[in-house]
């Protein structure tokens, strides 16, 4: 016998709607309690970063075994390394050439980020940012170099050649000052070229400097010593 409860008629009242709701929500509950376990296993026997499963892709997988149903048998490592490869690599270039012709029609941002590894190598990405999506251009480690207004601006300069500079509208990246510098080399080469402040960023000083004013900042400051604790049990931050 299903377990799921079919939908109700339109003769039902409102007590077996609701009654009806709460039985779904708790079969839908059940099950998926039945599952978490072995997504959760695979997660930890194989080293699966916990980040992994927000990514749309590990849900979008979820979703269509769920609609296969029960005996859905997993691809083989040949079909991996072979067809569905393949079939991957033809997909991503398929949007990658969207892409391209969305940039050819309406133009688009280069845009910049650097960042730290683990390993504590200083890392520039550069991506291009459409109407149809942003994609990665290249990553360069500058462990070795300052990040100079000069580096900055020779790295953006050498991606607007590579997406053509006809087609790039904007760059973006943060307020530090050393990208401020090169905002002012690109507008002497390419003054056609705006040069954008990260939305983000400044609303992040913003609050910053809002944070530094006297009236915020005795109440921060206690939220940090709640949330921190600077490594004691949680409940000592209570005096137990």
């Amino acid at each position: 016998m299903d377990k799921f409860v079919r939908p109700i008629d339109g003769k039902s009242s409102k007590e077996e709607a609701l009654k009806q709701l709460s039985m779904n929500e708790a079969l839908f509950k059940e099950r998926r309690g039945q599952c978490s376990p072995y997504v959760a296993r695979w997660v930890y026997s194989h080293g699966i970063p916990f980040n992994a499963l927000d990514n749309d892709e590990f849900c979008q997988m979820c979703e269509a075994i769920g609609k296969f149903g029960p005996g859905y048998e997993p691809p083989t490592q040949y079909e991996l390394r072979e067809k569905l490869l393949s079939d991957e690599y033809a997909r991503t270039k398929s949007l990658l050439d969207e892409r391209e012709k969305e940039k050819i029609k309406l133009g688009c941002t280069i845009m910049t980020d650097a960042w730290t590894d683990m390993k504590r190598r200083s890392i520039m990405n550069l991506c291009m940012h459409c109407s149809g999506g942003t994609s990665f251009l290249k990553s360069k480690e500058t462990s070795d170099v300052s990040h100079t207004s000069e580096v900055i601006f020779q790295l953006v300069d050498s991606a607007i050649e590579e997406v053509g500079a006809e087609h790039v509208m904007q760059v973006v990246t943060e307020n530090a000052s050393n990208n401020m510098g090169a905002k002012k080399m690109l507008l002497e080469k390419r003054p056609k070229i705006f040069w954008s402040s990260c939305a983000t960023h400044t609303i992040n000083l913003m609050l910053q400097r809002f944070g530094s004013l006297k009236r915020f900042k005795t109440i921060i400051d206690q939220a940090k010593n709640l949330t921190i604790c600077k490594g004691i049990f949680f409940p000592k931050c209570f005096g137990d």
